[in-house]
């Protein structure tokens, strides 16, 4: 099921939001099957277009959870259930990945961390199907990455985007230009990552992230990802980069602020960053109170861009949008550019195209 072209049902997607909210409202000791809307937030949902929201936004698992609430005709229901089951499949087949894809660098002697995915999902929730399906995500030092990728090529993981022999050539203007990596294999795609925000600067390095990762049970092996703390700022990254509209990102933030423990250091534009997407997931979709976030040192504030890039973009999850003309280029700047220098931006991405023939991974 896919976005018809002008993308989501805006209605439905009030909908999806409403029915997560209220699942994550509910008290955390009782049967989310159980959970019941107020008459005011009633989803009033119709039925095709729920779904293709809930797909879109690759939350049937968690809707799914919750579904004997939601009044569906049992038809749909079942269709709904159907994704659910689909999407914990394929998070098996990519948590086999990871672990394969983990496995074969440490293996290699090189230094690897897996994040997003089924390592977010244990992370975050216990399970390794909450997610649902995605890619591997991994992340090495800047000084490992030809040796990973020649490692990942043997292990039946292909380049997907530039030859191994113009990456060698190529590699100290894409090492400064770029953050990752694709390649391809049967059943998943790796995101080979040397840093995670494009942004120069903006986070910590991978070596820093690396010296302070932390271990997960991942289908019964141990495998790296990131400590807590650094989850929630990658978690709530992630969210800013892609624009404010993904509600599976948004979960993922809220999930994290749930588990925080410490006050987390953040600092410069790393904050107003981390501030803003932990206090826009919160405003959206509810789950962490005001007092709880001022205990972990983020203090409530409103979020006028992130809103209104949600506004823009919420119907538009998978492909994104923009507006015609002069605004959506300016739109585009603006969200290019926030954290970063302008001009360090144009000449990354021109030094990106120059290195590998397009401005693909920027």
């Amino acid at each position: 099921m896919t976005p018809h072209a002008r993308g989501l049902d805006p209605a439905q997607v009030r909908s999806l939001v409403n029915c997560i909210h209220s699942h994550f409202s509910y008290p955390a000791n009782k049967d989310p099957k159980s959970i019941e809307f107020a008459e005011s937030d009633d989803p009033q949902l119709e039925s095709g277009s729920f779904l293709e929201a809930v797909e879109a936004h690759r939350v049937a698992t968690l809707v799914d959870d919750c579904s004997s609430a939601l009044g569906l005709a049992e038809p749909v229901a079942q269709q709904l259930h159907a994704l659910a089951i689909n999407d914990a499949l394929l998070a098996m087949t990519l948590a086999k990945e990871t672990v394969k894809a983990w496995s074969l660098l440490e293996s290699a002697g090189v230094a690897a961390l897996a994040f997003k995915g089924v390592a977010l999902s244990v992370q975050s929730t216990g399970t390794v199907t909450a997610r649902g399906n995605g890619d591997v995500d991994l992340l090495v030092q800047p000084v490992d990455v030809l040796r990973a990728v020649k490692v990942l090529t043997a292990g039946g993981w292909q380049l997907a985007e530039i030859s191994l022999a113009r990456l060698e050539r190529e590699w100290r203007r894409i090492a400064w230009s770029g953050r990752e990596l694709v390649m391809t294999g049967p059943r998943s795609q790796i995101d080979l990552h040397w840093q995670l925000a494009k942004e120069r600067g903006l986070l910590p390095t991978a070596d820093e992230f690396l010296a302070r990762s932390t271990h997960i049970e991942l289908l019964n092996d141990r495998i790296t990802t990131f400590a807590p703390s650094d989850a929630l700022l990658a978690a709530c990254y992630h969210l800013s980069h892609d624009g404010f509209r993904s509600l599976r990102q948004c979960v993922d933030v809220i999930r994290l602020l749930r588990l925080q423990e410490e006050v987390v250091n953040w600092s410069g534009d790393e904050r107003r960053m981390g501030l803003e997407a932990a206090n826009f997931a919160v405003h959206l979709l509810g789950g962490v109170t005001k007092e709880r976030l001022a205990a972990i040192g983020i203090p409530w504030q409103e979020t006028p861009y992130a809103d209104r890039r949600w506004a823009q973009l919420q119907c538009h999850p998978e492909f994104g949008y923009h507006r015609p003309g002069l605004p959506g280029l300016l739109d585009r700047i603006a969200d290019n550019t926030r954290y970063g220098s302008a001009a360090v931006e144009i000449a990354r991405r021109g030094v990106l195209r120059l290195a590998t023939g397009s401005g693909t991974n920027a």
